[in-house]
């Protein structure tokens, strides 16, 4: 069948929809073969605050007073832990999905 989703054969996907979007990441977990539970959002618990991530770069293209950024983060919106700063440029990409899946807002 035809669709907006490319098979996972395939070198890249198109998301255009938010059942695309999960698509995507079930095969991601899937084909990474992360079959421990994986944690639901935060976002549908209203008692809860979101799980936020902010993710630099080492390089040229980062953010520059990263952890000032979080720190004002974490007061302005009164979280109860400290907001992860995560940089993905030595990290596996098994590792990196395994932190957005327990990312809310990144």
């Amino acid at each position: 069948s035809k669709g907006p989703l490319l098979r996972p054969s395939q070198d890249h996907f198109q998301v255009t929809s938010k059942r695309d979007m999960a698509t995507f990441r079930e095969t991601a977990i899937q084909s990474l073969n992360m079959t421990e539970s994986i944690p639901s959002s935060s976002c549908r618990r209203p008692s809860q605050f979101p799980r936020i991530t902010i993710v630099s770069r080492l390089g040229t293209r980062r953010i520059k007073s990263v952890q000032v950024l979080a720190d004002k983060i974490q007061e302005m919106y009164n979280l109860t832990y400290k907001v992860p700063v995560a940089y993905f440029e030595d990290v596996s990409f098994r590792h990196q999905v395994a932190a957005m899946t327990s990312t809310d807002i990144l």
